[in-house]
């Protein structure tokens, strides 16, 4: 029998769920809370993580959802091969794609209003605004950042991918 103890806070517990559910749910379209409940069921996440997580997944798969047409956008970008836009094109990074659903999982709906994500040829993906100049490219350890608003220009490239950080950036863009 072995016995171990684990010393977390809450903000990390859930950091730690979010990322563990963002990889199991990769690809993963939700029908019904049940249905996704039915799947988190068997992950060692709390039972208050397991619900969050849940009635969130369920509320993104709601017809006209900003978060449900990121969510679709992810589901058909996963299935891009190598030389999808011409020889030397490299299919997205299923890292890459696990680093945006992160992002969604602790997003809200409003934070997704103005960005529509798009592949790029080295496997990452881009996130650009539809209202202004700004966009976003999401790597697998990395992400940088580029905007032009009210005639200052700010960005940082290579900042190390971390969910609450990318969330962050979108939401000082706007």
């Amino acid at each position: 029998m072995c016995i171990f103890a684990v010393e977390n806070t809450k903000d990390i517990m859930e950091t730690n769920d979010v990322i563990e559910v963002s990889k199991t749910t990769l690809g993963y379209i939700p029908k019904s809370y049940a249905d996704v409940m039915m799947m988190l069921y068997t992950m060692p996440i709390t039972k208050d993580v397991k619900r969050h997580i849940g009635l969130r997944l369920v509320k993104e798969t709601n017809k006209g959802s900003y978060l449900a047409e990121a969510f679709d956008r992810l589901s058909h970008l996963s299935t891009l091969e190598d030389g999808w836009a011409g020889e030397g094109s490299y299919a997205v990074s299923r890292d890459v794609l696990r680093n945006v659903k992160s992002v969604l999982l602790v997003s809200e709906e409003e934070d997704w209003q103005h960005w529509m994500i798009s592949p790029d040829v080295n496997g990452t993906l881009l996130l650009q605004s539809d209202t202004h100049i700004a966009s976003i490219s999401i790597g697998e350890k990395e992400f940088s950042y580029l905007s032009k608003k009210d005639g200052c220009r700010n960005g940082k490239s290579h900042i190390p991918f971390d969910a609450e950080s990318m969330l962050n950036i979108m939401r000082s863009i706007y």
